[in-house]
């Protein structure tokens, strides 16, 4: 069986790194072997080196290097160059054309496609991709659309969840859930998650604790406002709640906008419109116990792990046979 090196920026709360954690449990069901290599600790300080990336590589002798986050440290990418491996490289954001990784300048989204109104540029990563054969992958057919104008054509991948871990609530809800793992991250819209709630009289439960912690208060709560403010690669929030019961109410940006069927698998408002998604917001407070269930109906049939897995299994096959 082949084994495969995850290489991303941080081992802390966040939807990447959940999305690696159950990926890897899925694949070691498989008989697939899994190793990391981490590029900075919890406070952003970078704590990879070449040397230890080298005996890491000695240590583990992978088949496959998968690349996810790598910003923080550019210079991994010549490092995996070095090794010769079959590459693949999952886009969480859009650090790989975009220097502020989120598509916006300032506290403004950029114009998609990107005119380059801030006047940077992320130079060489076409010439990566391109001269090393890597296999990019993307969550979402509008990021997919995004990488494209910018000469990257990454391949869409399904981003599931354990269900086993994310469980359905078919009892009490009370409450607005919202989770921002960055307290700094304006863009994912806290401020508007909290006007949006009181306008509601509705108290805001925010994700804090272990998963398994996340999990209960997610699926005790009615709904969850999703009010990102950029074209979110996936926001993995969306499918947890849906597996729970509980009811996404986001802005229709990428990601979430791909996960939603508006009022059908939860609820979406035009980006920035904080008056619609109030609306949308006071539509899904009165869903009843069926309108849930097809939510976790939604996840079991597209968005499982298993699902996420398979595709995974034979990604890997195919760039070993390349």
């Amino acid at each position: 069986m082949m084994s495969i090196l995850f290489v991303n920026e941080y081992n802390r709360p966040g939807g990447t790194e959940t999305t690696i954690a159950e990926l890897r449990e899925g694949l070691a069901e498989k008989g697939i072997e899994t190793s990391s290599y981490i590029l900075a600790d919890k406070d952003g300080h970078v704590i990879a080196n070449e040397s230890d990336f080298w005996k890491t590589m000695y240590r583990f002798h992978p088949d496959i290097i998968h690349l996810h986050n790598v910003g923080v440290h550019p210079p991994i990418l010549d490092w995996v160059a070095e090794s010769r491996l079959p590459l693949v490289w999952t886009l969480h954001d859009y650090w790989a054309i975009c220097t502020t990784r989120m598509l916006f300048w300032g506290t403004k989204p950029c114009s998609i496609p990107c005119d380059h109104h801030c006047g940077g540029y992320r130079e060489g990563i076409k010439e990566f991709v391109d001269n090393y054969n890597v296999e990019l992958l993307v969550e979402n057919p509008t990021s997919q659309w995004i990488f494209e104008q910018h000469g990257l054509h990454p391949r869409i991948i399904t981003c599931g969840i354990d269900l086993d871990k994310w469980k359905f609530n078919s009892g009490s809800r009370k409450g607005i859930f919202f989770i921002q793992a960055d307290p700094n991250a304006w863009w994912k819209g806290s401020v508007i998650a909290g006007r949006v709630a009181r306008k509601l009289g509705k108290a805001m439960v925010s994700g804090k604790g272990t998963q398994a912690e996340i999990c209960d208060a997610l699926g005790k709560c009615e709904i969850v406002l999703i009010p990102s403010l950029y074209p979110e690669t996936f926001c993995r929030v969306v499918a947890e709640a849906k597996a729970c019961g509980t009811v996404p109410v986001a802005f229709d940006v990428a990601g979430p906008a791909y996960q939603i069927k508006d009022g059908q698998t939860g609820f979406l408002a035009k980006m920035d419109n904080e008056l619609e998604l109030y609306a949308k917001a006071q539509q899904a407070l009165q869903v009843d116990e069926y309108f849930r269930q097809g939510l976790r109906k939604d996840i079991e049939e597209h968005w499982s792990l298993s699902k996420m897995v398979s595709e995974h299994i034979e990604i890997y096959r195919r760039q070993e046979e390349k």
